[in-house]
C-alpha cells in the first residue's frame, strides 16, 4: 500500500530555491519548525512525497544520488495510502488533505505541560511542582517560596522555545517587558531548576509501546541542541510501566510520540524525571531511529546544530562539514539560513 509523506508549503519554497540559501521574512519564521524536509530519506519504493508544486530538478537529482534510490513525488492523494507528517494533524478525505480535528484536540490536551504535571504528581511525587503564572506580580510573589534558579516556561512550546532561566529576582526586572507581553497571550509555569546529569527521550508508539531511547544535548537555557541513540535497560523498564499508566489514564497520543526526561542530582542522590515533556509528533529522535535502521551500527548517527556560513550554498556547506567533522551529511534540514544567523539542524553520520 505504501505511505504518503507530506511537506508543508514552506519547504516547497525552499526546494525551488535549492541549493541556494533561502532568506526568511518575519511572516515565515513560524513555519520553520518542522522536520518534514528529512522525510525524503525515509521513503520506501512504494512511498511517495506529496508536493503541491514540482520541486527543483537539482533537488530531485540531489535526493536520488544521496539516498541511492528514486524518490517518487506526487500532487494527488490516494485514500488507500497512509499519510505521514511531522505534526500528525491531517488525514486524507475525498482525495484531499483535511484537518483531523479529533487528533488535534487530543494532542493539544496531551501537549499541555500543566496537564502533564498532574501525571508527574501522581506517578513521580518527588518531582518539583509546576506552578501556573498569569502575571508578573504573581510571579514575584510565588518566587519567594522557591529556590533559585527557577525555570519559567510556556504551557505549550517546542524544543525549549520561550523558556527563561531566572537566577535572581533582578532577572525578572531585566526580562519584565518581554515577559509582560508573553503572559498576556499564554499561560506560563515555574518550577525549580534541577542540576541535570543528562537529558533523554523515549520513542514510543501508541500501538507498539516503547521503541528506543535517545540521549539529548540541551543547553544551559533549556533549548534542544542535538540527539544520539543510546540504550539503558532501567530507563526502558520504567517507560514500559509508564506507558501502561498513560493508557489507563486516557493520556496516550495517537501514532508515534516521544516522552522527554532527564537524570539529575539532588542532595547527593541520582533521580530520574520521566515526564519532562510529552511530544505527540515526529521528533529528532524518531528521525535518528529511522535513519539508524538504514545505516546500522557502523558509525554514530546524530544531529548537530547552529552551523552557519552565509557564503556557502547547501552543496558547499555539506562539503565543508564532511571535511571538518569526518562525517557524511545525510540531509540539511530547513531552514537552511534562519535570518542569516544559523543553519537550523543537520543530520550527520559520523565514522
Amino acid at each position: 500500500m505504501g505511505s504518503i509523506y507530506r511537506l508543508n508549503s514552506f519547504y516547497e519554497w525552499e526546494l525551488q530555491n535549492f541549493p541556494n540559501p533561502l532568506y526568511l521574512n518575519t511572516n515565515l519564521k513560524i513555519k520553520a519548525n518542522s522536520l518534514q524536509y528529512a522525510f525524503a530519506g525515509l521513503l520506501k519504493e512504494e512511498d511517495e512525497l506529496f508536493l503541491e508544486h514540482y520541486p527543483n530538478i537539482e533537488f530531485i537529482e540531489y535526493l536520488n544520488k544521496k539516498f541511492n534510490k528514486k524518490v517518487h513525488f506526487t500532487n494527488t492523494l490516494s485514500a488507500n495510502k497512509n499519510i505521514i507528517e511531522w505534526g500528525m494533524i491531517h488525514k486524507i478525505y475525498n482525495k484531499t488533505i483535511t484537518q483531523d480535528i479529533e487528533t488535534i484536540q487530543l494532542h493539544k490536551h496531551i501537549s499541555s505541560k500543566l496537564k502533564q504535571a498532574e501525571l508527574r504528581k501522581k506517578f513521580f511525587p518527588y518531582l518539583p511542582k509546576r506552578i501556573p503564572i498569569t502575571n508578573i506580580s504573581e510571579l514575584e510573589t510565588k518566587l519567594t517560596k522557591l529556590k533559585f534558579p527557577i525555570l519559567l516556561k510556556p504551557d505549550q512550546t517546542l524544543s525549549g522555545v520561550g523558556t527563561f532561566i531566572i537566577k535572581t529576582k533582578e532577572d525578572i526586572k531585566n526580562l519584565f517587558k518581554d515577559l509582560e507581553a508573553k503572559l498576556k497571550t499564554q499561560i506560563y509555569f515555574i518550577e525549580e531548576w534541577k542540576e541535570k546529569i543528562f537529558d533523554f527521550s523515549a520513542l514510543c508508539d501508541s500501538q507498539r509501546g516503547f521503541i528506543s531511547l535517545t540521549i539529548m544535548n540541551v543547553d544551559s537555557t533549556g533549548k534542544y541542541r542535538s540527539s544520539e541513540i543510546f540504550h539503558d535497560e532501567e530507563i526502558k523498564k520504567n517507560y514500559c510501566v509508564l506507558l501502561e499508566n498513560l493508557s489507563k489514564n486516557s493520556f496516550l497520543p495517537k501514532g508515534r510520540f516521544s516522552i522527554d526526561g532527564f537524570v539529575y542530582s539532588e542532595d547527593g542522590t541520582k533521580r530520574y524525571n520521566y515526564i519532562s515533556e510529552i511530544n505527540p509528533r515526529w521528533t529528532m529522535g524518531w528521525l535518528l531511529y529511522e535513519f539508524q535502521k538504514q545505516y546500522g551500527d557502523s558509525g554514530k548517527l546524530k544531529f548537530i546544530t547552529n552551523h552557519y556560513n552565509s557564503n556557502l550554498n547547501s552543496f558547499q556547506l555539506e562539503e565543508m562539514l564532511r571535511k571538518n567533522l569526518n562525517a557524511e551529511c545525510i540531509i540539511l534540514l530547513s531552514p537552511s539560513f534562519l535570518e542569516q544567523k544559523k543553519l537550523s539542524n543537520i543530520l550527520v553520520f559520523q565514522y
